[in-house]
Order: structure tokens, then C-alpha cells, then sequence
């Protein structure tokens, strides 16, 4: 063999080698949407971004699948041109259950079949508003209370997830963090800031995605001659209080009448 023929098969093997090495070539893909403890909802764009080796990816495929349960398959993105690096599919969260226990994978597959894959964890889907219920232990709204006497502003437990509650009675407000989804706190209305009279008081409730949701009205009354937790209404305590000072005065004169 000539040196000639040589040289052309040399050129022949190492071209053949590079383009095998090329195609074959390990490849980074990256699921840049959802990351990792996301909360989504509604309509989502799934964003995938491959390295700068993407000549031989045809298509990057994504799944999602709950707990531990079984992958579900998205839907795939083909390769349009040598330059693409960016892979996207938009997926329908509504179709599923509310659940804060999703993984979202996305596997890239070249010419050669080989793949490579990426995943977030712990991704949150939220589609429902929470509730916002009085709880049993919450102000009644029959009942008057001193300045300095404690009440409870309280949720019922909210299945679809409660992150925070902002109270608003009269002018003032306050917001509180929820602890197993619920919602209380004690205060007075020293501490609350309101003074004496009749004010309306409503809960409204926040989810981690901050949707929220008012909860039904509830009348506070703030006596400073209240007797606590009596319901008896102010003009009742004040008959009483003055049928009491008429017979103090009239025992006053019988004695300075003696």
C-alpha cells in the first residue's frame, strides 16, 4: 500500500472517529423549570437547557410523577435546528390533582439512543383557594368584651393548605402564620389596637401560592363595663345598675331619716 492510499485512510478512520465521538458525545441537559420546591399552577411552562453539544439531540421528553408513584409522560420536544438549546412543553397542571410531593424530569435522547436526563423534586401544584372558616374556639360575635379581656380569633383545619391569615377588625390588622393549616391567636383589644364599640371582624386566609379567600363577617363588641363573657346587652346592664343606685339611695335616707 502506497503511501498515499495510507494517508487517505488515516484521514478516512480519524474522520470516521470524530464524527462517531460526536454523535455519540455525552450531552447536559438541565431543568431549569419547575426548580427544585417550586409551587405552580394552572398553565406551566416546562424549561429545559442543553450544553452547547446539540447537534445530535433529536428530542428532549418530559415527565412528572407523584410521590412514588409511576412517571407520567408530559409530552416530547423535537430538535428544530442544529442551534436550538432551549426545550419547552407546557403542561396543564389542573389535569391532576393538587399534591406538594411532585418530581418533573426532562431526558434528552440523541441519535445513538443514549440520554441524559435532569429532575427537580418537591414541586408543589396548587390550583385550589383555601377555605377560610371560623374555627369552635373563635369569637362568637354575641358577646362583649373588657379592653384588657383575652378573645380568640381562630380557622377551622384547611386541607388545601394554609401558609399565612391576615385579621381585620375595624382599622387595624394583623398577619399571622398558620401552624397545621390553621390559623389562631389570642388577643385583647389593647393589644389588638381597637377601641370600645362594635367592630366587624373577618379572617382572610393565604395559601403558599397567595391565593386567598375572605372568611364571613363576625360582629366584636368592646365594652369597658363588660362583664366578660356575659351576651347581655350593654342598656340591660345599665337598667340594672341604675335600679341598683335607686335603692342605695333610697336605703341612704331611710338611715339619715333615723
Amino acid at each position: 500500500m502506497n503511501s498515499k492510499k495510507k494517508l487517505l485512510l488515516s484521514v478516512v478512520f480519524i474522520s470516521l472517529f470524530l464524527f462517531i465521538s460526536l454523535v455519540s458525545a455525552a450531552n447536559t441537559i438541565t431543568l431549569d423549570a419547575p426548580a427544585q420546591d417550586a409551587s405552580i399552577s394552572g398553565t406551566y411552562s416546562i424549561n429545559s437547557t442543553l450544553d452547547s453539544n446539540t447537534l445530535n439531540i433529536t428530542s428532549v421528553e418530559f415527565f412528572y410523577k407523584i410521590g412514588a408513584g409511576s412517571w407520567v409522560s408530559v409530552g416530547t420536544t423535537t430538535n428544530t435546528s442544529a442551534a436550538q438549546v432551549t426545550f419547552n412543553k407546557s403542561f396543564d397542571t389542573t389535569s391532576i390533582i393538587d399534591d406538594d410531593d411532585l418530581t418533573f424530569n426532562a431526558t434528552a435522547s440523541n441519535e445513538t439512543g443514549a440520554v441524559t436526563s435532569d429532575t427537580s423534586t418537591g414541586v408543589d401544584i396548587d390550583n385550589t383557594n383555601p377555605t377560610a372558616t371560623w374555627g369552635s374556639s373563635a369569637i362568637a360575635g354575641t358577646i362583649s368584651f373588657r379592653p384588657s379581656e383575652s378573645w380568640i380569633i381562630q380557622t377551622e383545619v384547611d386541607s388545601n393548605g394554609v401558609d399565612s391569615c391576615t385579621i381585620f377588625i375595624g382599622s387595624s390588622s394583623d398577619t399571622i402564620s398558620a401552624s397545621g393549616n390553621i390559623c389562631s391567636k389570642t388577643y385583647t383589644a389593647i393589644s389588638f389596637g381597637i377601641d370600645t364599640g362594635v367592630h366587624t371582624a373577618i379572617i382572610q386566609v393565604h395559601d403558599g401560592n397567595e391565593d386567598l379567600t375572605n372568611s364571613s363577617s363576625r360582629q366584636l363588641i368592646i365594652d369597658s363595663e363588660a362583664s366578660g363573657s356575659s351576651s347581655r346587652p350593654s342598656s340591660s346592664r345599665s337598667f340594672l345598675r341604675n335600679i341598683s343606685n335607686l335603692f342605695r339611695n333610697i336605703f341612704d335616707k331611710i338611715i339619715f331619716w333615723n
